[in-house]
This record gives C-alpha cells, structure tokens and sequence, in this order.
C-alpha cells in the first residue's frame, strides 16, 4: 500500500485531520501491516505509532485478540472490497488494559480502483458497554427484590389463614382445658398445645409484620420466661441421650425486645447444641444471669 502511505506524508492537512479525530484510524497494506496510525489508537492501545509502523508483523500477530474475536476475517473481507463493521467487540492487551470497541473496515482503491489496502476506524465503546452491563444488573437486582416482596405478600396471606386456623385451635384447647379438673392426667398436655399454638401464632404475627413492612411488636420482657417457655416447647424435640439442664435468674432480667424474636434465638439455639450432641449424648446447660459488662 506505498500508495496510501505516500498519501499521509504528503498531505499534513489530510493527516493532521485524521489526527484530531476522537476514533482510533488505522490503514493497513496489502500484507495486513500497519501504514497508518492516529494518535486515538495510540490512546486507546498503548503502542505508538512510530513503534506500530516499524513492526513488520501482520495486524493479528501483533494484537492476537483480533483473530480470537474473529477480526482477522473481517480486515479480509474488507481486503475483498466488502465494508464490514462489528459492534462492541471485546479486547485484552498485553498491557493490561481492558475493553470493547465498534470497529468499522474499508478497502482503500489507488487511482485505477485497485485494492491497496484497508483502513478501520476504531470507536472505543467500553464506558457505554459496561454501564448497560451495570443496567442490566441493577435490573436484575430490582427484579429480585420485586420478587421478594411478591413473596411476601403471598408468605403473608398464608400466614393470615394458619393465625385463623390457630386461633381456632387455642379456643377450643382454652374450652378443654376449662373442663378439665386441676389433677387431670391431660392437663399438661392441653397446657403444651395452648402454649405451642401461642408461640406459632406469634411466628405468624411475624411473617404478617414482614409482609406489610409494619414495626415490630417490642415489648418489656423477663428473659427467663422466655427461657423456661422455649424449653418446655422443644423438649421433646432434644435428641435421646440429651439432658437439658435449665438454671434461670430468680430476680427478673428485664429486656426491651420481640418476645417472638427472642423464643425464636433461644429455640435455634438449643436446637444447634441437641444436634451437637447426636449419637453420643450430652447434656445442655441453660443459663440466665445478670452481669455488669465494664469498657
């Protein structure tokens, strides 16, 4: 491509236009090596152009991502006579540095309309690539969330029926146990099922709170009750071999809190120590004390 190469050292206007464009220009010759190279592609590479012109090597020998990305095939289409362009082709380069660009070719005809090279105008793209890749993110993320709160909602209207269902199970556990005399043989069973359908009651009252995004219901609590309520709950869920040995403060340890929350911390945790102990056996040690915690 002399031709095309005499043409930049002829004319400054011409390359000095060129040169003040924001596009990377480069013109390559009949054997695929760079003649031409403007100062946006030494921005955007890293190379310069005195560097680029004296390497004797062909286009993709020297950047090997363009024939990974198929861009060899499209500097021989251009050579063909075709005008080819890809958007948002990705690049790595030995230096480092990272992107996209909507690369554009063309053949370059001499006088006669003979094919002497090609010349690609690179438009780097990477900033408008990668914030619709972060719009797209965003998008999943808020479409999680929509999700979530759908989820909710349905969790929510699941829960209003079973406190229904609960309330009607601890009306006719509080009729029985009305009727049953003080030494009865069933009295702690009825007990166990009015305080179990109390506590998942309140677990529902929870999944509602969530639902409608309410506050929730804090109170003043003594933490050995909620203690010694928990305990009796899971009791019969500690694996054999287990003992569960309960030592609570006598004097009230009182705490600002969800007495729902609180149950739910205390169940979790001796739930964890009985699965510690499985197949082997152990005791669990529950305590509540008052302390005086100093910097």
């Amino acid at each position: 491509m002399q031709e095309s190469s005499h043409l930049f050292e002829e004319s400054d206007g011409f390359s000095n236009v060129l040169g003040s464009l924001s596009d990377g220009v480069l013109v390559l010759n009949e054997a695929f090596r760079y003649v031409y190279w403007n100062p946006a592609m030494e921005a955007l590479s890293g190379v310069t152009s005195s560097e680029m012109l004296r390497d004797e090597r062909v286009a993709w020998e020297i950047f090997p991502h363009l024939r990974e990305q198929g861009v060899d095939q499209m500097m021989l289409r251009a050579m063909g006579g075709e005008v080819v362009q890809r958007m948002d082709i990705p690049f790595h380069l030995e230096s480092g540095k990272s992107g996209y660009t909507t690369e554009t070719f063309m053949p370059v005809r001499n006088n006669a309309g003979k094919i002497v090279g090609i010349v690609g105008v690179i438009r780097d793209t990477t900033e408008r690539v990668r914030a619709e890749v972060e719009r797209h993110e965003l998008q999943a993320q808020l479409l999680h969330v929509q999700r979530l709160e759908g989820l909710g909602v349905f969790a929510g209207g699941i829960a209003h029926d079973f406190n229904n269902l609960l309330a009607a199970l601890m009306g006719h556990a509080e009729l029985i146990a009305e009727d049953l005399p003080a030494d009865s043989d069933s009295r702690e069973s009825v007990d166990a099922i009015l305080s179990i359908t109390k506590n998942a009651s309140a677990l529902c009252k929870q999944i509602l709170m969530y639902a409608a995004r309410n506050e929730a219901a804090t109170g003043v609590l003594n933490l050995s009750d909620c203690v010694r309520e928990v305990g009796s709950l899971v009791q019969v869920s500690i694996g054999q071999g287990v003992q569960a040995n309960y030592e609570l403060a006598e004097q009230p340890l009182l705490i600002e809190g969800d007495g729902s929350k609180i149950q739910q911390i205390v169940m979790n945790l001796l739930s964890n120590a009985s699965e510690a102990c499985e197949g082997r056996g152990g005791r669990i040690d529950v305590k509540t004390r008052l302390e005086f915690c100093s910097d």
